[in-house]
């Protein structure tokens, strides 16, 4: 089919021991390559894999089947050690991550799953606009999903669980984050760093943000969010922590926020 490119074809074997690295970098690769990008598909099954980049207004999907204590459907496993994380979608313009399993194995040291690490803020032509859907990003050396200076992204229907380190660590602006699960990871559900930029404009509807071992939401120097029909069930710490790093801020924050709490 024009504008889809099946890891199968490229030589990706699903039985959780072919190493498909180079497989489905290929194919993304080819994708990547053509103009307006297109659609790399994973079809069910295991594939062991190395650290992996996507490529602007590329699609990387597969199928749907993961429950909260198995992996199902597409999954794509880290076999290395060493590695800065699985895939990593720094510059990915436009791109979209869906239906897929991430699986860390617990592998090496503070490895993410899914990573976005820009070295400044300021120094793109335009806004990410990353997309990360119905996704289960699990048992990660690091924190789940690590987003570095990402302008425009949104995270929907996904569950990040059983990470060492935080479920989604943030240093970011324009984001979306909708009926996600954050569940038992080392750190807090979602963690704000204060690093050289506010975390801006952001939208937290109802996400289930349970037995994190720090708390849920760690928000430093976070403005302008809306935190609406959350609810909290079991953290280790407190369900939502504000801090502040500038003088004076809490005095102008805007922060709307509904929650639950189990």
């Amino acid at each position: 089919m024009e504008g889809l490119w099946n890891i199968i074809s490229f030589g990706a074997v699903g039985d959780g021991r072919t190493d498909c690295t180079q497989a489905i970098q290929t194919a993304i690769d080819e994708a990547g390559s053509q103009p307006g990008g297109g659609g790399v598909y994973v079809p069910a099954g295991e594939y062991a894999v190395g650290q992996i980049t996507l490529r602007p207004h590329v699609r990387l999907y597969g199928e749907t089947g993961w429950s909260i204590r198995n992996s199902g459907g597409s999954v794509l496993k880290l076999k290395e050690e060493e590695a800065d994380c699985l895939l990593d979608i720094t510059g990915c313009f436009g791109c979209t991550v869906t239906g897929l399993v991430l699986d860390g194995g617990k592998k090496g040291k503070d490895i993410s799953g899914i990573m976005f690490r820009r070295e400044d803020f300021f120094d793109h032509p335009e806004e990410d606009t990353i997309r990360i859907e119905n996704c289960q990003v699990k048992k990660f050396s690091g924190p789940g999903v690590f987003l570095q200076f990402a302008c425009a992204f949104s995270m929907r229907g996904c569950q990040i669980e059983q990470n060492s380190g935080d479920g989604l660590f943030l240093n970011s602006w324009d984001g979306f984050m909708m009926d996600n699960w954050f569940s038992d990871n080392g750190g807090w559900g979602i963690r704000c760093a204060e690093e050289r930029v506010n975390n801006a404009a952001m939208t937290l509807t109802g996400n289930r943000v349970e037995w994190n071992h720090k708390g849920g939401f760690y928000l430093k120097n976070a403005k302008l969010w809306q935190i609406t029909g959350n609810y909290f069930d079991r953290s280790g710490g407190p369900a939502i922590f504000f801090t502040e790093t500038e003088r004076g801020w809490m005095e102008n924050r805007r922060i709307w926020t509904t929650v639950s709490f189990g």
